[in-house]
């Protein structure tokens, strides 16, 4: 018996034969209600995946799924898991409410679940496409947010690197700006990933509750979505993500380079100075030429 009908006889206390509640020939289990069952058969049949058919079972269904995401084309790969979720859908509601759906009906439900996933994709890559146009030059954040840009130099001829971050409102006015000289030997992503991580506890201990932090390095922006990796940069971006907990409404965003010149240049800035330093209201004067820049 598969886990879901498991799971459902402890709660629902609805007793369930072992046998295929469809076809009655051979005990259910995940392979035989997606794959083996007369019903399924019937639906793959229809679909056209001839994978599914020429595929060997050995007894595992992980090894199954995964040597079809081996062998399928992308469209193909597409296809396969909308059926299989529809499959799985129509296998509850025979269950529970004996609601029978025909393989005509599965299939027509999957296409119109593919050709809505192909539209998103498609909106997708024209709201990303903007998206980038946009970042090219520096904007101010929405009314009610503060906009944190941040970066990281490292210096080729010492064993350290500089951190510049720059707050800045809904007006575009400078609010504060930051540098940090860190001696240490260290990655170039690693540098960016702790950067944002100080710019993180400046910005709540300076109590704004709703910030959008921009950084060019992509690799960063993408990694605070979701941590999957377990190596040093890695663990530095889960720090950050801990410090998120701290704010009301919290964004990461990546943007080009010319977008983030402010930050850049307090960065590297830090060359010539030693520890923390901090501006509020008034810049320090080697970054208001691109201060002005950005706010015209």
């Amino acid at each position: 018996m598969c886990l879901p009908t498991a799971v459902a006889l402890l709660t629902k206390r609805v007793e369930i034969a072992s046998r295929c509640t469809w076809c009655l020939m051979r005990d259910e289990d995940t392979y035989h209600v997606m794959f083996d069952c007369s019903f399924a058969r019937s639906v793959w049949a229809r679909a056209n995946i001839q994978e599914v058919d020429s595929a060997n079972y050995t007894g595992d269904i992980v090894e199954f799924i995964q040597y079809l995401f081996f062998v399928c084309t992308r469209d193909k790969l597409v296809h396969l898991v909308m059926l299989y979720w529809n499959l799985w859908n129509r296998r509850n509601k025979w269950v529970w409410n004996r609601v029978s759906i025909s393989g005509f009906g599965v299939q027509a439900t999957t296409m119109n679940m593919i050709n809505e996933w192909q539209r998103c994709q498609k909106e997708k890559r024209v709201f990303v496409s903007a998206a980038n146009t946009i970042a090219c030059t520096w904007k101010p954040p929405a009314q009610g947010w503060f906009k944190v840009n941040v970066d990281a130099a490292l210096f080729t001829d010492s064993a350290g690197f500089g951190i510049g971050c720059v707050i800045r409102d809904a007006s575009g006015g400078f609010v504060a700006a930051r540098t940090q000289k860190i001696e240490a030997i260290i990655t170039p992503k690693e540098a960016e990933a702790i950067g944002l991580k100080e710019a993180l506890s400046w910005t709540k201990e300076l109590r704004h509750k709703r910030c959008v932090f921009e950084t060019d390095a992509k690799l960063l922006a993408e990694a605070c979505k979701g941590v999957q990796r377990w190596t040093y940069f890695h663990t530095i971006v889960l720090d950050s993500i801990e410090l998120f907990k701290n704010y009301d409404d919290v964004l990461v965003e990546f943007i080009l380079r010319s977008a983030n010149e402010v930050a850049h240049r307090l960065a590297r800035a830090t060359y010539s100075m030693s520890g923390v330093k901090e501006w509020v209201h008034n810049p320090p004067s080697f970054i208001c030429d691109v201060l002005s820049l950005d706010y015209n």
